[in-house]
């Protein structure tokens, strides 16, 4: 979908976007062979022309700091695909909802593959973060503008987050999915199996203040568990508001 999209471009709304998908202008190729596109003067396209070899060219690097600037938030989305192997999946527990009393006690991110699991007094802290964030171009979370991200920033202030974030909570409200991410999960048949499977967000912090009172190694465990599920969940999740963004967004304006 990145290669299709256009929104990047100075001045090009969605209205646009779509009256060139309609001339039969798909994807970054098609523009820029087209002599003539109907909305676009001669002078912008040159100009638009080289902007398009610019973004190839990031692409080609993985550049993430270009379309994080270039890209309207909103439409982080669209990198999915082609960023789709150097993707964080990231959640974090706390020990409650404030950002100033409470404390992050375990930060999760998951590459699609593998898990880094942090754990509060043992191996997390900035620099651990930092260099298990530096390792992926794009950002996806379920809730992490309001909650995960500025958690962490008031916890770890010199953390750099120059990421484009994808937070699925919106995602999935535009394709009519509402309600926390287990509820989401249950509507898509997101099964969730093993130790950890039935802790929510309270129980969550009870096992901390259990591993936290009594060095309960098991509860501390059910709880990186629970953690792990949630940033594996975020993969499957991803894909799905994927695919239905882009048939509601891409594929009815093209088959219309």
């Amino acid at each position: 979908m990145l290669r299709n999209s256009f929104v990047f471009l100075d001045g090009v709304g969605e209205r646009l976007e779509k009256n060139i998908w309609h001339q039969g202008v798909l994807d970054w190729e098609d523009f820029r062979e087209k002599d003539d596109i109907d909305g676009i003067g001669k002078v912008r396209k040159r100009k638009f022309d080289n902007f398009i070899k610019k973004a190839e060219k990031n692409l080609e690097k993985s550049n993430k700091k270009f379309f994080s600037y270039q890209f309207p938030s909103k439409h982080y989305w669209r990198l999915f695909k082609e960023f789709s192997d150097d993707v964080a999946y990231i959640d974090i527990e706390t020990t409650g909802l404030d950002f100033y009393k409470n404390k992050v006690t375990v930060v999760g991110i998951y590459d699609g593959e593998s898990s880094s699991v942090f754990v509060y007094g043992d191996d997390l802290n900035t620099d651990n973060l930092q260099k298990e964030l530096d390792k992926h171009s794009i950002l996806v979370s379920f809730n992490g503008k309001r909650f995960d991200i500025p958690f962490l920033k008031q916890k770890f202030p010199d953390l750099t987050f120059d990421h484009p974030h994808i937070d699925l909570m919106y995602g999935c409200r535009r394709i009519g999915l509402s309600g926390g991410l287990k509820n989401i999960e249950k509507c898509l048949n997101i099964q969730r199996t093993g130790d950890g499977k039935d802790v929510d967000g309270r129980e969550a912090v009870r096992l901390w203040k259990r591993f936290e009172r009594s060095n309960d190694k098991e509860a501390l465990h059910r709880l990186v568990e629970y953690n792990k599920k949630d940033i594996k969940n975020l993969k499957p999740l991803m894909e799905h508001v994927y695919k239905s963004l882009k048939t509601d967004c891409f594929g009815k304006c093209i088959s219309s």
